[in-house]
Formats: structure tokens, sequence, C-alpha cells
């Protein structure tokens, strides 16, 4: 009896790794869709020293709802209790407890608690994952930019939108294939929008400090959750060319030309309506005649 108050001693006071229940450790994923399983499995060492440390129960929760316990004194060993977070479990052959059918309120903290018992000696440790259920946004995002051409010094503003899902997406922005790393010379802003359904928006703020390869600059949102979940919009913006920003294109020349010319031949026709003989009249015709056929 001496013996196991030292070694009860020695565990309460940090001595686990040599002594006493320890290494316990809960695997089970940090994130699954909607819809799916869980598998989870509690590991753990007991101690191998003494011969009298022996498994009491290991105990599975959801936040403080238990829904499993294994106890090998009782019989049957195992209970299962169902909760309203998943349809059902199910126990694999190597001891794996699967839970089948998680809906979203599926997510939270998921504990394994293991006691053992050292001759009416109890010890308990317990370890925790949080899990979080993930269902996918509604529409793949959308970017909408103020800039249909862009020019060095000018600044392109643009924003990407994700609708709904669970938990809402992470957006990121790539830059003709290069993702945005936050320099000086550019700036994003994420933040969320409440409605009906919540959306997550990104903006970009991105100056053009030199001329575009090819004279064009491709924006690219990806939306992601954890790594379950990844969908992206694209757009391209073209550079504004000399000739576009300073000169008239063709149909906007042949449009003032017309306008000119149309102009011309009224001051000429007021002008000669003075003049009413006959060879006013044929200089009047030689004029317009010329006139055309110079424009022709």
């Amino acid at each position: 009896m001496t013996l196991l108050l030292l070694v009860a001693v020695f565990c309460l006071f940090n001595f686990k790794e040599y002594w006493c229940l320890r290494d316990v450790h809960l695997s089970v994923p940090s994130a699954v869709k909607v819809g799916g399983n869980i598998t989870m499995n509690c590991s753990y060492t007991l101690d191998t020293i003494l011969d009298n440390e022996v498994l009491y129960t290991v105990k599975y929760y959801l936040g403080d709802k238990e829904f499993y316990r294994y106890t090998p004194e009782e019989d049957p060993p195992i209970r299962v209790i169902g909760i309203s977070e998943f349809k059902r479990q199910l126990i694999k052959e190597d001891g794996a407890l699967v839970l089948l059918g998680v809906n979203i309120n599926a997510t939270g903290l998921y504990k394994c608690e293991v006691s053992t018992d050292a001759q009416s000696l109890f010890f308990t440790v317990v370890d925790s994952v949080f899990v979080t259920v993930v269902e996918k946004p509604e529409d793949n995002p959308i970017i909408v930019t103020q800039n249909q051409s862009l020019q060095v010094g000018s600044v392109v503003k643009s924003s990407c939108t994700s609708r709904g899902g669970f938990p809402l997406a992470n957006l990121t922005w790539f830059v003709d294939g290069e993702q945005i790393t936050y320099p000086d010379t550019s700036r994003t802003k994420q933040y969320t929008v409440e409605g009906v359904v919540d959306s997550s928006v990104s903006e970009l703020t991105l100056p053009i400090v030199s001329a575009l390869s090819n004279g064009q600059l491709h924006l690219r949102c990806e939306a992601s959750q954890f790594t379950l979940y990844n969908a992206s919009a694209e757009v391209v913006l073209n550079e504004e060319t000399s000739s576009s920003s300073g000169h008239m294109g063709g149909r906007e020349s042949v449009m003032v030309s017309t306008l000119l010319m149309a102009a011309a031949v009224s001051i000429i026709h007021h002008s000669l309506l003075v003049f009413s003989s006959a060879g006013s009249h044929r200089l009047y015709t030689n004029i317009l005649l010329k006139i055309m056929n110079k424009k022709l």
C-alpha cells in the first residue's frame, strides 16, 4: 500500500512520463464535410512498472455530451449514446469509432477521457481536438472591379464575394498568377457582410507602378475552406494605350468628318441663297459636287 501511495504522489507531481497513465492522444480530423463521417481513435499508455494499474473507462464527448463509453469490467463493456449531431456510430475492428452522417451542429470540441484504477486510486487524463463540419458556399466567388482599362499611375480597386457556407470561405488574391503577400504597394481587406445569407468579402487595392506584361493584368480570387473546398474567379484588365487615350477611333473620325462636311455645305448653301441667276445655281452645284467627290 505504501508503494501505491508513492506512485500516486509521483503521478500528482508530474512524474507521469515514467509511471501512471500517460500519452493520451485523440486522433480525429480537424475538418469534415457536412453529411460525411468522422473517424476517431484514442490511444494511451498504462503503467509499465507496476502491474496493478488497469484501464477503468474510456469516454468520448462532444462538448459536454457523452456519446460513447467503454468500461471493460461491465457487461456489455460498450455503451453507445445517441445524440442529434450525427446519424449513428460504427465501431471498426481496430477499435476506431466512426460517426456517420454528421450535420453542421457536430462542429465543436471532441474529447477523449481515459481513466485508470490502481487498487482504488483513480487517474484521469483528457485530450481534445476541435472539429469543424464544413458546408460549402452557395455560389462560386464573384469579382467586381471599378477599372475597365489601366495605365501607369492608376489604382486597381476590386472586390471578391463568396456567398454562404460554413465557415465563411477564406479569400486569397492572385495577380498574374502570384499570390498577394501584402507588400507596401498593395492592400487587401476581408470582412463579413451579414444578411439572409452571410457573405465573405475581400477588397483589393493595387497601384499600377509600371507597364503591364503583354498589356494585361490577370486578377484571380480563390475561395477556400480548409482543404475540403476550393473555387476561384478570374478577370483580365487591359492596359490603356496611347492610341486609345490620345486619338479617336475609326468610327469617331468618320462621324466627325461627316458633321464637318454637313456644316460646310450648310454655310455655302446659305451664302448662295442671295443669288438667283442660273450661273449662280451652276456654281453652287459645282461646289457641292467637288466637296462630295473629295469626301468620296
